[in-house]
């Protein structure tokens, strides 16, 4: 999984790094990127890491349901690491809360 800067293996799950865009905002558009390249490798369970974010925008909850719904046609699961109580708010809100696991 060289192509990705952002990655690394623990346990079961292909970890991501929250990709930022220069403001410092979680990057919906190289998530999607991303995602597509584990999915392309034959990964079936990844988490996010976005532990130190504040808040998401709408498009990353998008960029989140699209991906899951992918792992969900491989028999794959989606984690989410955040730490934030309005990131888990807003997951609950977009009903990720039901498909994703949220550590």
């Amino acid at each position: 999984m060289s192509e990705l800067k952002n990655y690394r293996e623990v346990g079961i799950f292909d970890l991501l790094s929250a990709p930022l865009n220069p403001i410092g905002a979680f990057d919906a558009e190289q998530f999607k990127i991303d995602a597509q390249v584990l999915l392309a490798q034959g990964s079936k369970h990844v988490a996010v890491d976005l532990t130190g974010l504040d808040f998401l925008y709408s498009d990353a909850y998008n960029a989140f349901m699209q991906f899951q719904q992918a792992l969900s046609r491989v028999e794959g699961t989606l984690g989410i690491l955040t730490n934030n109580k309005i990131i888990i708010d807003g997951l609950h809100r977009a009903g990720l809360d039901r498909s994703v696991h949220v550590f």
